[in-house]
């Protein structure tokens, strides 16, 4: 094989390769924001219409409420508003479903890497820890699965570890722990999630024979 035939292959192959791998990709989330439905001023348990599904003490909460949340963007990706931004909140919880959390089945997953962002923050008189799973396995952020937003006036951004998840549909929950015990709460808002595909069988084939090649070139 002539060498510049050589080269040529292989920053085909190469390139082929890294487009696999650069798709990372946003996956769809309703009502990411907790825009909707509006509920003016105040806070609304286990609310309906919400495309997220709330268990226990759960619900929505607006900027300014008796819930204390301040600083809670106002809009979703989607274009939905509220009249004064609004978040989910958990109030207590014990890790489990039933007892404080919200959850929304996601489509669109191809198998690969995935990666989960929000927005959090604490209630005045305490915030309760966050549990997040994707697909059944409970995420990790920074290698610690309990987090606790440190603020009570100001939403801190948090995004997991990479997990492997499955192609076609993933569950995601945000479930309370109420760990420090008492009247805690925290909120939630601006979740967004990014899979990243795994690298094609035909992408995988190309290197090998690029790798061939050039053994045998070295060889000869």
């Amino acid at each position: 094989m002539k060498l510049q035939n050589f080269i040529l292959a292989a920053t085909i192959a190469t390139a082929t390769i890294a487009g696999f791998q650069a798709h990372a990709a946003p996956v769809p989330i309703a009502n990411d924001g907790f825009e909707v439905p509006n509920i003016g001023n105040g806070f609304l348990y286990n609310a309906t219409g919400a495309t997220w599904t709330f268990n226990g003490g759960s619900g929505l909460a607006a900027n300014g409420s008796g819930f204390n949340v301040s600083g809670a963007p106002n809009g979703n990706t989607g274009g939905q508003t509220s009249t004064a931004g609004q978040a989910g909140f958990i109030q207590g919880g014990d890790g489990t479903v039933g007892a404080a959390s919200f959850s929304q089945l996601l489509s669109g997953f191809e198998a690969g890497e995935t990666t989960v962002s929000f927005l959090a923050e604490s209630r005045v008189n305490g915030g309760t820890f966050l549990n997040v799973y994707l697909g059944g396995v409970q995420l990790l952020f920074g290698g610690v699965g309990d987090i606790l937003p440190p603020s009570t006036s100001v939403f801190t951004a948090f995004t997991s570890d990479p997990i492997t998840v499955a192609a076609g549909d993933n569950l995601l929950e945000f479930r309370g722990n109420n760990i420090n015990l008492g009247d805690r709460s925290s909120f939630v808002d601006s979740v967004s999630v990014t899979n990243v595909p795994e690298p094609t069988t035909a992408a995988f084939s190309l290197l090998s024979a690029v790798g061939m090649l050039a053994l045998r070139r070295r060889r000869a």
